[in-house]
């Protein structure tokens, strides 16, 4: 996959840091706005995200992907840890909720989970990303039956399939949902708006684990937080 790079306007100076950051597909353009203004005022010129499904990108540095710096759900994070990838502590730097998209409009007047009838088209995330298991459990709080009849790779891809008329309604994270506000409605879900952490760390072969660290204390900071809430993030 092809990472999203942000680069200086006078080119990377002597000195510069290149900092590579792994991320769920989420938060990959609230890092790439937050990376803009980071690097102003450093000597790092160049920031690549690298996104993907939480455990695409995961899988990905397991496999011998080379990075700095990981943003993923905590869910994401923990099998990060688990295989060893992450040097130091986690931060959790913002909160993502659940909502349900539909088309423009409303037109099957769908309402929250129990409005989901069999007749319904419904896209969920594949089971091997987080955002279905969260689906999952917010349903079963709720007592209602998921039936998918898609199935998306990520957040993203769910909120694609909806925006583009293939399914009727999807289920993926407020953040995916407020950067496509063309083609489809939100409909919030109570009691899920904050329900998935989303958290960075350092990775263990940073090759720039200075500036890494200096990049991921910044999206804690108000600039970075800023850049995450005008992306449908909420505070951490």
């Amino acid at each position: 996959m092809t990472g999203l790079v942000l680069t200086g306007c006078n080119g990377p100076s002597p000195e510069a840091k290149t900092v590579t950051v792994y991320a769920d597909a989420a938060a990959s353009d609230a890092l790439r706005a937050g990376a803009r203004v980071f690097r102003q005022t450093r000597t790092v010129t160049e920031v690549r995200v690298q996104p993907g499904g939480s455990n695409d990108v995961v899988d990905r540095l397991t496999g011998g992907a080379q990075g700095d710096a990981l943003v993923v759900p905590e869910t994401g994070m923990k099998r990060a840890q688990r295989a060893g990838l992450i040097s130091g502590g986690v931060w959790t730097v913002a909160r993502d909720g659940l909502v349900l998209v539909v088309a423009k409009g409303n037109p099957l007047d769908i309402t929250g989970l129990d409005s989901i009838g069999e007749d319904v088209g419904l896209a969920l995330c594949d089971d091997a990303d987080p955002c279905a298991s969260e689906a999952r459990e917010l349903a079963d709080d709720a007592d209602v039956r998921l039936m998918p009849e898609s199935r998306g790779k990520d957040a993203l891809a769910v909120r694609d399939m909806v925006a583009t008329g293939k399914e009727d309604v999807g289920i993926t994270y407020a953040s995916v949902a407020a950067t496509h506000p063309d083609g489809i409605d939100v409909i919030p879900l109570p009691g899920a708006e904050r329900v998935v952490r989303v958290q960075a760390a350092l990775l263990a072969d940073s090759r720039s684990p200075g500036p890494a660290e200096d990049f991921v204390k910044f999206l804690a900071s108000p600039q970075g937080q800023a850049a995450l809430r005008e992306r449908g993030f909420t505070a951490p």
